[in-house]
């Protein structure tokens, strides 16, 4: 009989049921792995559910305690996220007790995310000494865990897009010349900088829509090219995203983001900030990468001028797109995490 697999795995609100986010990602690897056990946290995301979810987590670590066999192993999905499902402190337990069984876990947040939720490298060394493997889904991220001093195995891969819903409308039509441009996402965005490239580009023939989802940021809405939109159902951000033909991200940092691989799926082509693991997953046939204002809108005075160049990187971004497909992170994930 082959050994197990634990994945333990979080289900966020803001991307429960949707074809992203790493329960979705979890259940589909599920079904292609048979090894796969999965373990799902409870639902914290309402007043006091923190410490229900820490009680929720001693209850993961004594069902581990009582199901784990020689030669099992044991993925948390979201490690060091800080008090999101508290899968460090669960890994600490296991070690405590002196189990023996692989440890691994993912972790998604950037370096610095990662010292304003810890305080130092010296606590995130700490909290990663416990796991035999690191998985991570950008080279910054990567370089970031050997500097803190971990030492055990760090491995790299990418972060996933359902290319089977995130398609481009291979028959868009705009209903007038204007250059539209997508911004979505507020996790470690440069807001500031944001509306000082929405100010120059206004009367450029650009339109932005934002996705603000239910921040209470305020934008210069007050614009006839902006656009704020609030909650959107996942099938209505496609929509969006199907009608727009830049996405831009000024980013603080990013390691793999859900609205990169998506966008390019859908055949917009990136304008984003070079920063952290960016060119894991952009080049520049499909992106053009910033660092100051004044970058962003040139690539998209660039863009607004020239239907050509935005036919050559809308296919260059599809292409791109396939490159993370679902089924392809499943495999290159499965041969990650589990047994032979």
């Amino acid at each position: 009989m082959k050994n197990k697999v634990y994945l333990l795995y979080y289900d966020f609100k803001h991307t429960s049921g949707n074809h992203a986010g790493m329960a979705y990602f979890s259940r589909q690897l599920a079904n292609q792995v048979p090894q796969i056990v999965l373990v799902k946290h409870i639902n914290q995301e309402y007043r006091g559910g923190r410490f229900v979810a820490y009680i929720y987590a001693i209850c993961i670590f004594i069902y581990l305690l009582f199901v784990l066999k020689k030669g099992d192993k044991v993925v948390f999905m979201e490690y060091l996220s800080k008090y999101f499902a508290h899968q460090n402190v669960i890994a600490n337990l296991l070690r405590r007790v002196g189990l023996k069984q692989r440890l691994a876990g993912l972790v998604h947040l950037g370096g610095k995310h990662l010292l304003s939720l810890y305080g130092s490298k010296r606590e995130i060394k700490k909290q990663l000494a416990v796991l035999d493997q690191v998985i991570v889904f950008g080279g910054s991220l990567a370089e970031f865990i050997r500097e803190v001093g971990y030492e055990g195995e760090v491995v790299q891969t990418f972060h996933y897009v359902d290319t089977a819903f995130y398609q481009p409308d291979m028959r868009k039509k705009q209903d007038d010349n204007r250059l539209h441009v997508l911004f979505m996402g507020s996790l470690l965005r440069n807001f500031a900088q944001l509306e000082k490239i929405i100010a120059a580009c206004s009367g450029q023939g650009i339109v932005f829509h934002i996705g603000m989802g239910k921040s209470k940021r305020m934008l210069l809405s007050h614009s006839d090219h902006v656009r704020i939109y609030g909650y959107l159902t996942e099938m209505e951000m496609l929509k969006l995203m199907q009608c727009c033909d830049v996405n831009l991200s000024v980013l603080e940092d990013t390691i793999g983001s859900n609205v990169i691989t998506s966008t390019l799926a859908a055949g917009l082509i990136q304008v984003v900030t070079e920063v952290g693991s960016i060119r894991d997953y952009c080049d520049e046939r499909d992106s053009f990468f910033c660092r100051e204002t004044v970058d962003y809108i040139n690539a998209l005075n660039q863009l607004a001028s020239c239907s050509q160049l935005r036919e050559e990187m809308r296919t260059a971004a599809i292409n791109k797109g396939t490159s993370f497909d679902l089924m392809k992170s499943i495999q290159a994930f499965h041969r990650l995490i589990t047994i032979d």
